[in-house]
């Protein structure tokens, strides 16, 4: 499966390079992200995401890091 997450992250970041602010792109490279335990990471692209288009579903459902991360995440102190 890590092959298969390599691809998307290929992809989402070459549709990135083209357009920075493309909401699709930016939400499932943080759900790969997610799923590849880089939480942080996962979380600041969604909060990007966000930025551009307040009510995006997906977006919003980006998995969060867990309680377990939560007391190391900048994110959960705002």
């Amino acid at each position: 499966m890590e092959c298969g997450l390599s691809l998307a992250v290929e992809y989402y970041s070459a549709a990135l390079a083209v357009d920075s602010n493309h909401v699709r792109s930016l939400v499932g490279l943080a759900q790969v992200r997610s799923w590849q335990g880089r939480h942080h990471e996962a979380m600041r692209l969604s909060d990007r995401a966000l930025a551009i288009e307040s009510d995006n579903r997906d977006a919003r459902q980006v998995p969060d890091p867990g309680p377990e991360r939560q007391a190391t995440d900048p994110r959960a102190h705002q």
